[in-house]
């Protein structure tokens, strides 16, 4: 019976050290002039033809890597001036990063698979979404879930999925190679594992365990 106790200690420990790291100042710091920086770098290089060319009423469902890094800044701004902040915005900005950080990783595995040369912007562009991924991870221990709140954030995201795919095409741009059906299941999937995930964490507490974080 001891076993599995040992277990969730051991993953709890190991979340907390995270923390920790995720909360150091340097690592801070780092978090806010990247996902800053990259928010906006995103909007212009990879979605500013695609919104210029769309009606306003469309612009929350374009950018949306750019739009969910940049939703990790008032979550972690809020948590840092008093845990844990908003536990409903941390919920929202986590699940986005979460999403669309494998998203990309996997789009571009997808046109390396497909014979795509790997070149700068697909290995920085990998390397920087599995970041924005573990910064979900980070709020999801300053979250409050409950079935709810899961089920709420699922049907937005597969809305979202529907504006993205669906008659409008707001889709996020694809390298060659890469089909367009392929990733509309990759996204629809993610949306229901991390809904999925969200449940689970509802039924165990509505969080990952941060008692014992110093940072």
């Amino acid at each position: 019976m001891s076993a599995p106790l040992t277990v969730s200690r051991s993953v709890g420990d190991h979340y907390r050290w995270f923390v920790d790291f995720m909360l150091s100042p340097l690592v801070v710091i780092t978090i806010f002039v990247g996902n800053g920086g990259g928010a906006v770098a995103g909007m212009i290089y990879w979605y500013g033809g695609q919104l210029a060319a769309s009606p306003w009423y469309l612009w929350p469902f374009i950018p949306d890597s750019p739009g969910s890094t940049f939703w990790v800044l008032p979550a972690l701004a809020l948590i840092l001036w008093r845990r844990p902040g908003w536990p409903l915005l941390n919920a929202f900005a986590a699940f986005g990063v979460i999403k669309y950080g494998i998203w990309t990783v996997a789009f571009w595995s997808l046109y390396w698979r497909n014979g795509g040369t790997p070149h700068l912007e697909s290995i920085t562009m990998s390397l920087t979404h599995l970041i924005m991924a573990s910064e979900g991870v980070l709020l999801l221990g300053f979250t409050r879930l409950t079935p709810g709140v899961a089920l709420g954030l699922g049907a937005w995201f597969l809305f979202n999925d529907w504006i993205d795919f669906g008659p409008m095409q707001v889709r996020p741009g694809l390298p060659f190679g890469v089909s367009v059906t392929v990733m509309m299941w990759v996204t629809v999937a993610l949306t229901l594992l991390i809904t999925a995930a969200y449940l689970w964490l509802a039924r165990r507490g509505g969080r990952l365990p941060t008692e014992g974080a110093t940072a």
